[in-house]
């Protein structure tokens, strides 16, 4: 019996997945993660400000475990 094993079925994609791939879509806007840490720092500064009790790496952090979310 022969079966057409290039044929694709559904993808079950979780939530975990499909965020890693708008995550992934994100950052290729961006040359390097780099200039896209950049880009939410510059987009939070009012909210970074008020942050005075936490490192900037910290911030960061924070803010990238936030877009993974």
């Amino acid at each position: 019996m022969a079966t057409n094993k290039n044929k694709v079925k559904g993808v079950q994609m979780d939530k975990g997945m499909i965020e890693d791939i708008v995550f992934a879509t994100m950052l290729r806007e961006f040359k390097d993660t780099s200039e896209y840490v950049r880009h939410l720092i510059e987009k939070d500064l009012s909210e970074l400000k008020g942050n005075t009790d936490k490192s900037l790496s910290e911030i960061v952090r924070e803010k990238l475990k936030q877009q993974r979310i």
